[in-house]
């Protein structure tokens, strides 16, 4: 059991890195499948557990890529202070909102989800991206912070996607 659980945590690191996306997107599927062939949670739960446990890894990982930005100079704080009180409130309303969801509804949602990223990663990729001009955030970002704080703690992704 924990040699793949090694293993799904070596896969997603790999991929992560290799292909630059969140890793919230690679542990919930991997998840999914192995709770659903190992342990054998009710269906009606299955994604609940995952999507929680994928929230938990995503969480202690941020903790520790923050240390490490913020050393080295790397994290803008006054897009933090403009994101993060509505990340939060969009996090606890995600987190109330997805007790009422069922299974496969949940399962669709997040299939859904990734048809989208995909889409978005074949058709709409932007290869131009000027990583050293400053970022200034216009104040309605504050309001899409609550939208990107929802759908993460839904699906159990970071916010990055």
């Amino acid at each position: 059991m924990i040699i793949a659980l090694a293993i799904i945590g070596c896969l997603v690191g790999f991929l992560s890195g290799l292909l630059g996306i969140g890793g919230g997107i690679i542990i919930v599927p991997a998840l999914n499948i192995y709770f659903h062939n190992r342990i054998y949670f009710h269906f009606n739960h299955l994604m609940h557990i995952t999507v929680a446990t994928s929230l938990t890894i995503i969480f202690f990982t941020a903790i520790i890529t923050s240390f490490f930005y913020s050393k080295n100079e790397k994290i803008n704080w006054s897009v933090f202070k403009t994101l993060s009180p509505g990340l939060v409130v969009g996090s606890v309303l995600g987190s109330y909102f997805s007790q009422w969801l069922h299974g496969e509804i949940y399962h669709q949602l997040f299939g859904g989800f990734l048809a989208l990223i995909a889409i978005k990663v074949l058709f709409f990729s932007n290869s131009k991206s000027n990583t050293e001009q400053p970022i200034q955030l216009h104040p309605i970002f504050a309001v899409y912070a609550i939208f990107i704080g929802f759908i993460s703690s839904i699906l159990g992704i970071s916010g990055g996607i």
